[in-house]
């Protein structure tokens, strides 16, 4: 039984791997010049945390139950074996606290990466705004240019 738990946890360990990974995202300066790709991109990253949000509330639940497991075991084992339970429920409760402290790290990381998304989002909706604005102002400027033109050709021809 504590052999199930034990590899089950160290399978759900993954959970490493998809922080470094998802830590390598995070930290991607990659911005969007338009509204839709700047809110497909917040969208991904929302997804990306609560895929590793899920994935970190099983790795810590299957740590817990190992934990109970190993520590149940301790009660019944003699003192050689109690050591060994102990110090392995010491293991344990390091990976998890390890694992816990990347976890809240990255969480600095993703509010920080939330708030760029947000402000390049806030941004390319002005330049669509002002886009909206200058769009006739330069049609008029093209419109006063040729008039200017045919006025210069129509006194040039007198």
């Amino acid at each position: 039984m504590i052999l199930t738990c034990f590899f089950i946890f160290h399978c759900s360990l993954q959970f490493s791997g998809k922080i470094d990974a998802t830590q390598d995202e995070v930290s991607r300066v990659l911005l969007a010049e338009d509204v839709t790709s700047s809110s497909s991109l917040l969208h991904q990253h929302q997804e990306l945390r609560k895929s590793v949000l899920e994935l970190s509330m099983q790795t810590l639940a299957k740590g817990q139950a190992l934990l109970d497991k190993l520590r149940e075991a301790s009660t019944h084992a003699d003192i050689n074996n109690s050591h060994a339970t102990k110090a392995a429920c010491y293991s344990v409760e390091r990976i998890l606290e390890a694992l816990h402290h990347r976890r809240q790290q990255l969480d600095e990381q993703w509010k920080e990466r939330k708030k760029v998304l947000e402000q390049c989002i806030k941004r390319c909706k002005i330049d669509e705004e002002i886009q909206k604005v200058n769009d006739p102002f330069a049609t008029l400027l093209h419109f006063v240019n040729l008039c200017s033109y045919l006025y210069m050709k129509l006194r040039t021809t007198q």
